[in-house]
């Protein structure tokens, strides 16, 4: 794409450049790592069935050091994230720190 943008625009006569290109990065699905977290929802009585997003989170900076990453948070995010109206509720915050909480107790302790 960065190719194809780049031909349109100096056909246009114009130019681009990229300040902050962050690369998208990857969970193997045997990693212990996303099946532990997947546990731990399951655990909690939610859906455990691994997402791929587009965006941009600090995951991508993170994994180029050799971090391995997954992003997760409280709430709906789909349609949520950056809006007008973007909340979340108490219970989903809750929800979210007993996460934190199992997740610390099993991959950090």
């Amino acid at each position: 794409w960065m190719t194809r943008l780049g031909k349109a625009c100096e056909e246009a006569g114009s130019s681009f450049r990229i300040l902050d290109y962050k690369k998208a990065f990857h969970v193997a699905k045997t990693s212990e790592f996303l099946q532990g977290s997947c546990e731990i929802l399951k655990g909690l009585n939610q859906s455990a069935k691994p997402q791929t997003i587009a965006g941009a989170t600090e995951a991508s900076v993170f994994s180029r050091l050799g971090l391995e990453c997954l992003v997760f948070g409280p709430g709906k995010s789909l349609g949520n994230s950056h809006a007008p109206d973007e909340k979340v509720s108490i219970d989903d915050l809750e929800l979210a720190i007993e996460f934190y909480k199992k997740a610390i107790e099993r991959f950090c302790l």
